[in-house]
């Protein structure tokens, strides 16, 4: 299942892009969160960044790594204005390639 988001096999990827969409979230750890507002999102071992919709629904994502995640935000909207794509893989899940740090912010650390 995790490969049908482009996790870490490479498959084709062919996900509708959305432009309607302002806010997407991420959740990390704590040292994660700090690599990410320096250097951006990076697929890292992924084929792509993975997105949540949802503040809650980034947090849990965050919780398979640390009982304390963080919450960045992604200002998506302007993101997509400036030529980031992202895609909607799921209900849930958002993917996208890179996303530079001037669009990521923190929201929260639990």
């Amino acid at each position: 299942i995790r490969a049908l988001y482009g996790h870490s096999i490479n498959v084709e990827i062919d996900f509708r892009v959305v432009k309607d969409v302002e806010v997407l979230y991420h959740g990390t750890t704590e040292r994660s969160a700090r690599r990410i507002l320096k250097e951006g999102l990076k697929p890292r071992g992924r084929i792509k960044v993975h997105l949540s919709r949802s503040k809650e629904e980034a947090m849990r994502v965050g919780r398979r790594r640390t009982d304390n995640p963080v919450v960045l935000k992604v200002d998506a909207r302007r993101a997509i204005r400036d030529g980031i794509q992202f895609q909607k893989a799921s209900e849930k899940v958002y993917v996208s390639d890179e996303i530079p740090p001037r669009y990521i912010s923190r929201v929260s650390r639990t």
